[in-house]
């Protein structure tokens, strides 16, 4: 019987622990955010509606297109010129500065109550992803940010529906039953984070049901252990704007020195 899928659980296990034992559980509760936290346990994420005003987010988009307009040289894109990002958005201007400071600040206290441990801003990401044929969406396909739990803040800066890329989440992926699973159906997975459309369907057994699909009106934040494998799902028409935050302990800043790049530091102007 081959057993190789159950070492790959148990060194899986053994990554968890390990980063487990860095978690300060004397951090102090925020009751204020308690409901957040708790929903984020539940299922893996949360949805807030009506959290960003219209007007605000039409002019959040102005600023992301004048910026890839004017600083083609400061952005990420895809090789199909599909998805296109700005890493270190929030230092795009000092009127950006400003228009997501307190924002940042909201969802980085659920993040640290959720983890249970400090966290800081690593960066704030916008990002415009574009329709084109064969495109595969936002973050390029099916994936999860690490194998032990994670914290993202996804803000919709337009309306999103099942065109033009939401945010998509496989039910309970972060579970030890899916893990098991996973390990089993595709061997020697581990430790890779990426995972194509078939190898997802195949650990499913084509059940889309557990595809968790988050359609909403611009505005809306989304709180999201990116622990779960997700995607922003390949857009059919149309176009989506949207700003992702990215938080980590600060003693592991330097790991992701250059895994965003360009970068954008310092506010510009």
């Amino acid at each position: 019987m081959d057993i190789d899928f159950l070492k790959d659980f148990l060194r899986y296990k053994k990554y968890q622990y390990l980063k487990l034992k860095n978690y300060n559980f004397n951090f102090k509760k925020d009751q204020s955010v308690s409901k957040y936290v708790s929903e984020i346990r539940k299922k893996g994420y949360v949805v807030i509606k009506n959290y960003l005003p219209n007007n605000e987010c039409e002019k959040i988009i102005k600023i992301i297109d004048d910026f890839i307009k004017d600083k083609p040289n400061m952005i990420w894109r895809d090789p199909l010129g599909s998805d296109i990002r700005i890493h270190g958005a929030e230092n795009i201007s000092i009127e950006m500065k400003k228009m997501v400071e307190k924002k940042i600040s909201f969802t980085k206290k659920i993040g640290e109550q959720y983890l249970n441990q400090k966290i800081d801003l690593f960066m704030m990401m916008a990002n415009r992803t574009i329709f084109k044929n064969s495109n595969l969406g936002s973050g390029q396909g099916w994936h999860k940010d690490s194998y032990s739990k994670q914290f993202k803040s996804i803000l919709y800066l337009c309306d999103v529906n099942e065109k033009n890329g939401p945010f998509q989440i496989l039910k309970k992926s972060n579970s030890d039953v899916f893990m098991m699973k996973l390990f089993f159906k595709l061997k020697k997975k581990y430790p890779s984070t990426r995972f194509s459309n078939d190898e997802i369907m195949a650990i499913l057994d084509n059940n889309k049901n557990n595809i968790e699909e988050l359609n909403a009106k611009a505005g809306t934040l989304i709180l999201v252990d990116t622990n779960f494998i997700h995607r922003g799902k390949p857009l059919n028409q149309d176009i989506r704007y949207a700003l992702t935050n990215y938080f980590f302990p600060i003693r592991d800043f330097p790991n992701h020195k250059d895994h965003f790049l360009p970068k954008i530091d310092k506010v510009m102007n």
